[in-house]
């Protein structure tokens, strides 16, 4: 009432860059809901790129998680997932920086160090994945040389299946 306006502001912060097949592109922010790019700022965050044709923030702002029957036919809930999970993790979050999404639907990392791609599946048993691929890490990678292998799949229970590389 005495002409005072009071406005609270919190700043978004993105986690993950998500590139569509059609070259537009947008961020999810931590707490779920899509960003713009700006032509004057570009964050250091996970990008993710593929077989994608998400909507994005030129479409309107929306919260990745909507029970919109069209919604469901788009990954960016699971990109979101993911991008969560990682960025959580320290170790993660230095050694991933880009994720595919292939013809099949399905996530494959690529780590900054290594020449291999590690093949995740449907992000569904993110937890138990990334232990699976921890233990490799830190097991049999020490036996071997880091550009031995051209994929590592998670996608099985309890195991690690790793694809030869044909040359060194």
């Amino acid at each position: 009432m005495d002409g005072a306006l009071h406005a609270r502001v919190q700043q978004r912060i993105p986690i993950v860059r998500v590139f569509n097949t059609d070259g537009s592109s947008f961020y999810i922010d931590k707490e779920g809901w899509t960003m713009p790019t700006s032509a004057n700022y570009t964050a250091r965050v996970l990008v993710v790129t593929g077989q994608l044709k998400e909507p994005g923030a030129k479409d309107g702002v929306y919260s990745v998680f909507a029970n919109d029957s069209l919604q469901q036919n788009f990954r960016s809930d699971d990109i979101h997932r993911l991008a969560t999970f990682i960025t959580a993790d320290p170790l993660w979050s230095a050694l991933i920086d880009q994720v595919v999404v292939n013809a099949d639907g399905e996530f494959e990392l690529i780590p900054r160090v290594g020449a291999q791609r590690v093949l995740l599946g449907d992000g569904s048993e993110l937890q138990q994945r990334f232990e699976k691929l921890r233990v490799f890490y830190a097991k049999g990678i020490p036996k071997a040389d880091w550009r031995r292998y051209a994929r590592i799949d998670l996608r099985f229970a309890d195991q690690v299946v790793c694809t030869k590389r044909t040359t060194l």
